[in-house]
Parts: C-alpha cells; structure tokens; sequence
C-alpha cells in the first residue's frame, strides 16, 4: 500500500518550494525497487536523504518539491509510486493525489517617479484560478488607503490575473508616498491560504505654487523703477536636476548682460523648495517685450525641460506713484502721516488707493496686512490736478501699528495696479518704554530684577540710572544687562540687584535715548521703584557698652520689647507677627499676650510686648514679621537681654574669738565685688574672695578669723558690672556673740564644800533665728596651766 501526506491542497506561488512526504506499507519485507513521485512539467523533485529505510514494514521518503519559475499556474495533481519485487514479478501501487495549486505574482514597479498633473497608477495581480478566491487591500505611508483602488481581470502572456489598481488622475505632490498592496488568497471554505504584500514608492514631482506677485498676483503691471519679488514653490530636484526661472520656448531669464534688473534666490520650508525672482528695478516696457511678458518656473536635466510651472503676465504702467521721501518715528500715543501721490491722465481717471502694511511673523517670513479705518489708522484721499493724494493717518501709535506701510493704486481705464510695493515702503517706527511695577521686597533678598521693553530702532543708547541720575554699570552690587542687538526691536533692558540691604537706593531709572532717524524723540525714560521691607526689635532695656545687640536690666523691673515693621497700604494684607524667645539653653520665654493695639495699615506698623524680668527673662529676642503673598518673611535683628539680680544674703552669727565668714551672690552678669563696713574705712579687700562667674552667678565671700566685737556690725557688698557703669549693693549682718561673765559662788569654800560656776552670754536676742541652737562647754585650768574639759 502506499499514501501520500498531506492529504490537503498545497498553495505556492512560482518559484517556491513545498515538501511532500511518501508512505509505503507492506506485510511482509519485500525486495524494494524504490517510491517515487509523480510530477507534471515543471515541478522537480528531490529525496531528503536518510528518509528512505524499511522499517517495520513501512518507509517513509520525503520529498522536496521545486516549483519553476516558469511553471504554468493552476491547480494539478501529484502523488506517489511504490515498486516492488515478489517472485521475481515487479509490483507497482500509486497513492491517491494531492492538489499542488500553483499560483504566478505581477508584481509593480517599486520605484515610480511622476509630474504633478499627469495621471499615475500603481497596480500589482496574481493569476486568476476559479476555485480559489482573493481580497485585496493598500495601505499608504502605513494608513489604510483603498480611495481610488479598484480589481480587475487582465491577461499577460497567457495568464490570467486578477489585478487591484490604485489610481491618481491627476497625481498630487500630496500623494508622494509608500504603497503597500496585500492580497489574501482563500480557499473554497473561506480559509486563507497564503498572504502576500508588494510594496511600490511613488515619487511626485512639480511646482505646488505658481508664479505669483507678493499679494498673489498671477499678473504683473508695474510702475518704472519699483521693486518687487515674485515667488513659486514645488518639489526638490534630484541631484542630477536643475531649476531655472524661463520665459518664451524654454530661455532662460537670469542675464547678467541683459537681464542684470533680476536675482534670484531659493530657500526650503516644509519640505518644498520656495523659489523667488527679485525685480530690483521694475524695467520699461521694451525689457518686458524681449521676456516675452510671461516668465515661469521650470527643472531641467541636462538642459531638458522635465517638468514647469504655469506662467505670470509681466507689464510695465505709464502711471506713477510715490511715497514719503523718509521713514517715520513716533512716540507711543501720538499720530503720524505717510503721504501717496499718484499720477493722473486726465482729471477724472481717479484711482482707487489701497494702504497695505508689511510685518514680520514669528517665523521669520513677511505678512501683507491690509489697512482700513480703524482705532488706530485714518485713510484720506484728494484729486488734484495731476495727481490723486491720499494720506494714512497712524492715530495713538500703539508698538503694534510698526512697520512698513506702503500704498497700491488701482485704475479703471486700463484695468491694472501701480505698486510702491516694498522696495519704496516707509518705515514707522513706533518709541514706547513700558512701565515697571513697584516690588516690595524683604531687606536680605537676593537677585531682585527690574526689567522693562521697549519699541524703537537702531542706532540707540539704554542705560540704568541711580538716584544721581549716574549709569550703572555690571559689578558685585548690580548686573545689568541689554539686549539691544536687533535692529528694530523689540529690546529688553533688566537690572539685577544681587542683595537688597537697608541702603539700598528706593529708586532707578531706565533710560534710552534715541539716535539716527529718531533723534528728534530725545530719551524715554521709566522709574523702577523699590520698597525695602524690614522688622526691627527694640527695647527700653540699657545697652551694654561694647557689646552690640546686648542690654541688660535689674531684676523686677520692667522691659518693653518693640517690633517695628513696614506696613505699606499696596500689601493685599496685614503681616502677621510671631515672637521668638530662648533662654541660653535654647528653651522658649513665655512672653506673654503682645500688644497689637498699633498694629494696622501706616507707614510702619508695630507690635509691642512687655515683660516684668525675672531671672528665667534673660535670653534671646527676635520678632519675625511674614509678609502677604510671595514677599516672605522678616526676621529682626536680635536683642539679648541680661537681667542682673542677686539672691538675698543671710546675717551670720560669730562667737567672739571664732572664725566665719559673710557672702553675697550676684546674677545675671559678671563682674568686680568689693566689700565696706558701714561707719568704717578699713579695707577689707585682703580678706575678701570673689569667684568666677557660673551657671549665671557669682559668689563673693569675706572671710573672718580670731573674730573681735568691734568686727560685728553691718557690711555691703557692691557688685560693678564690667562694662557697666551702674552697680549692686547688698547688705549683710555680723553678730558676735561673747561670754560677758563668769562667777563663782562663794568664791572661797571649804574643801569637801560645793562652790556653784555661772557664765554669761549676751547678743542681740532679736536677730537671733528662730532655729538657733547654743551648746555651753565648761574647762578648768589648774595650776599645772593644763586645761581640762568639765563637761
């Protein structure tokens, strides 16, 4: 037995390959001759090798199958042959057949370069085979593009085929681009067999614009002497192509010996070429007649013309028309006249004038803009003998109504323009210097700019001034900067103020100074004004000498804190004002409710808050004032505040003979401490020690030894604070206390009798503190001088 795989129709285009595979079976081993397929004409075959082993009753040899080129289309049938010896008798079997359908493409040009105007196809087929079906699709630059695409049938050397035309009549540089054809190939159930896409490159070339004058005009008719530019546009010539302005049977127009009135220049913008002809002196009539009065844009190989453009009429007018012998200037708000004059025949050929205006877009290329009665321009005209006058009257010259204004003069009989066109244009130029907003800004802001524009034309002076009207030149304090380099503007001119501090100047000046045509205007000039903003901190504490920002009070008096701030009426809202005070150790000061009773809209606004000084007051003060809006926050300068005090000293009780000592204790500053005994002058410096200022306080000590009744008494410590001038005294008691007496009774006894010792002591009783303790010790000395404790 012997079968064929696969058991489907194969689909394949000319020139491909398809694999078949062979299968032979038999129940025994049999002598094998060898399988093999059957091919029609054209179709080659090829054994895989190692595909050809008997095993376990079966073989399975693949096939390659080779379609040529030039194989006929069309569906034919292929299948396997086995052979076979048994008994010396050759056996032979053939499998069923499968369905090779053979399919040729038509494949377009891939390249395809057309003339605008002409009518392009761009086709591709593949050859029509009843039983199978077909669906075509574009796509162009890679979008869906089906608009002008149709199928049909043609035949080609025998073939039939089924072709999807794409069509352009006429083409477009606009339909330049990349074409993709795809064909679907189906078969009887719908399925797709096979999908296949062509690709071809259209290339369009030719002129998208034809010649035109600057207000496109497709005629010209110009006074002697004018100037004007005409203008085509079209596709970018191949490197082997040229472009030339002709006239006539193809001669070309630029002649330095004849046409020497004509240049030319090119440019490229969106991906067109822009082509323009500059008439630079509008020729007489006879020039006009050797051009043939019609001129045309043309690209040439080789000197053959391969694609032109349409044609523009060129004329030269009898009539003339003048303007203005100068340009004008004015300043922002005031009026200013242009003048046309044009000639007349005969007194009631009148001609219709038209004021055009010429201005500059932000990419660089030239706006027509044509003028009518308006806000800011008056059009008058009057018929004199010869002549049409008619006057444009630019009213409060705003720094948009610049630019170049010429007039265009239209007559009935014969029907044709005369143009001032730009060549003759005149120039307005418009001196504006715009006004500069007052800035608040904080003392200790950095960068601070002004900067202001202006309208005007070179040549000029701009320059920044201060207060004593002297230029301001580029250093560590301002930079300024000019951009005055165009010719006709606008320009900017800015000041940098690199730090703003208390001195700095409240006002500047910019000032430009017109020059060359528009000198009559003088200088313009424009105040930048500048309010400084700060917080200042005060106090009726006194001020320590030699120490800035530092005061000092006595304890239990009173210090008033005052935060000055400004206050301008052009701030959309009262400053807020928080208060900041910290003790050595960085702990807040409670300070209390402030007193916002001056607060409000003034010339300076204040906050006051008023503090009864402990020793917990001393420590820093800062007042911070925050601004509306964007201007920021004020930080005041910072008081310290020391506030002196002392700690109450305590009497102290001596006995008479003892030793002891009195002290007195001094906060808030250090200083020098001497010592006086009231009704004495003794000094008392030696036994007097004074020690070093810690955590707030100094200790001073005098010292007593052996004491004597004449020490006891009242003494002052006085405290001189360095750099201070005023001092603190305190005042501390020495009780001495004395045994007055001692008495025996009686004082001669009997031995073995009782004799009865008292002592005396006295001190002021009521100086005595409540806690007071005393201990008597009684000795007795004998007449061996030794002394022995009693008890």
């Amino acid at each position: 037995k012997v079968s064929s795989l696969p058991v489907d129709a194969i689909y394949k285009f000319t020139g491909e390959t398809a694999l078949m595979t062979c299968v032979g079976q038999s129940t025994t081993d049999p002598h094998l001759v060898g399988i093999a397929t059957t091919l029609p004409t054209g179709i080659t075959s090829q054994q895989l090798a190692n595909t050809d082993t008997w095993t376990n009753g079966k073989e399975q040899p693949q096939f390659t199958l080779t379609i040529g080129t030039n194989t006929s289309p069309g569906m034919v049938a292929i299948s396997c042959d086995m052979q076979v010896t048994s008994s010396d008798t050759i056996k032979e079997e053939s499998s069923d057949s499968v369905s090779l359908v053979v399919l040729k493409k038509q494949d377009p040009v891939s390249a395809v370069t057309s003339i605008s105007g002409e009518r392009e196809t761009i086709s591709f087929g593949i050859s029509k085979i009843d039983t199978v079906m077909y669906a075509f699709s574009w796509t162009k630059d890679g979008a869906e593009y089906n608009l002008f695409a149709n199928t049909e049938e043609t035949d080609t050397d025998g073939v039939t085929y089924k072709v999807s035309t794409v069509t352009l009549d006429p083409v477009a540089i606009s339909d330049g681009g990349t074409y993709v054809g795809t064909v679907a190939v189906l078969d009887p159930s719908g399925n797709t067999k096979l999908t296949e896409t062509t690709t071809s490159i259209l290339n369009v070339q030719g002129f998208s614009m034809n010649p035109q004058g600057p207000n496109g005009e497709t005629s010209l008719i110009q006074a002697v002497g004018s100037q004007v530019t005409i203008t085509c546009a079209g596709t970018k010539p191949t490197s082997l192509q040229t472009f030339s302005w002709l006239h006539g049977s193809d001669v070309a127009v630029i002649s330095a010996s004849t046409n020497s009135f004509l240049t030319a220049s090119e440019e490229e913008k969106s991906g067109l070429m822009y082509y323009y002809l500059t008439v630079s002196s509008w020729p007489a009539a006879a020039s006009w007649a050797s051009l043939s009065n019609a001129i045309y844009c043309a690209v040439l190989t080789s000197g053959t013309v391969d694609y032109k453009s349409g044609s523009i009429a060129l004329g030269t007018s009898d009539y003339t028309v003048t303007m203005d012998s100068e340009d004008k200037c004015v300043k922002v708000t005031d009026d200013k006249v242009f003048t046309c004059v044009l000639s007349l025949d005969t007194d009631d050929n009148s001609p219709t004038v038209t004021w055009l205006k010429l201005t500059t877009d932000s990419n660089g290329d030239e706006v027509v803009q044509s003028m009518s009665d308006g806000d800011n321009h008056v059009i008058s005209g009057e018929k004199k003998t010869s002549t049409y006058e008619s006057t444009l009257t630019v009213k409060n010259a705003i720094p948009s109504v610049a630019g170049q204004y010429y007039c265009e003069g239209t007559y009935s009989v014969p029907s044709y323009q005369v143009l001032t066109t730009k060549h003759d244009a005149r120039t307005l130029t418009v001196v504006d210097l715009t006004a500069m907003a007052e800035q608040q800004v904080l003392v200790g802001a950095n960068n601070v700019v002004f900067t202001t524009t202006f309208s005007g034309q070179q040549p000029l002076t701009a320059a920044w001034l201060d207060a004593n009207s002297t230029p301001l030149n580029t250093d560590g304090t301002y930079t300024v900067v000019k951009d005055i380099s165009s010719a006709t503007g606008p320009y900017t001119l800015s000041l940098t103020i690199a730090s703003i501090t208390a001195t700095t100047p409240s006002s500047f000046t910019a000032k430009v100074t017109m020059q060359g045509s528009c000198a009559a205007l003088g200088a313009f000039e424009q105040v930048a004004e500048l309010q400084t903003l700060e917080s200042t901190l005060t106090s009726d504490a006194t001020d320590i000498p030699g120490e800035a920002g530092s005061q000092y009070v006595f304890e239990g008096n009173d210090v008033k804190f005052t935060c000055s701030y400004n206050n301008p009426p052009e701030l959309s809202s009262t400053p807020t004002v928080i208060w900041e005070a910290l003790d050595s150790n960085g702990a807040a000061i409670n300070v209390g409710t402030p007193d916002e009773s001056a607060k409000g809209y003034s010339p300076e606004g204040s906050v006051i808050i008023t503090l009864t000084t402990v020793i917990a007051n001393s420590g820093t003060y800062k007042c911070k004032v925050t601004y509306p809006g964007s201007i920021g926050q004020s930080v005041s300068n910072a008081i310290v505040l020391s506030v002196i005090g002392s700690k109450p000293p305590t009497d102290t009780f001596i006995g008479l003979g003892g030793d002891g000592t009195l002290q007195c204790t001094f906060t808030g500053r250090t200083g020098t401490v001497a010592w006086t005994k009231t009704g004495s002058t003794t000094d008392l410096s030696a036994d007097v020690n004074t020690g070093t200022y810690q955590n707030g306080e100094i200790v001073s000590t005098l010292s007593f030894t052996a004491v004597t009744s004449d020490k006891e008494g009242q003494y002052s410590c006085t405290m001189t604070y360095n750099g201070i001038t005023e001092t603190k005294t305190l005042q501390v008691w020495l009780k001495v206390m004395r045994v007055t007496s001692v008495t025996a009774t009686p004082i001669y006894n009997s031995v073995g009798d009782s004799i009865a010792f008292s002592c005396a002591v006295s001190w002021p009783v009521a100086d005595l503190p409540s806690d007071f303790t005393h201990t008597v010790v009684w000795t007795r000395t004998g007449a061996d001088s030794n002394s022995v404790t009693l008890g």
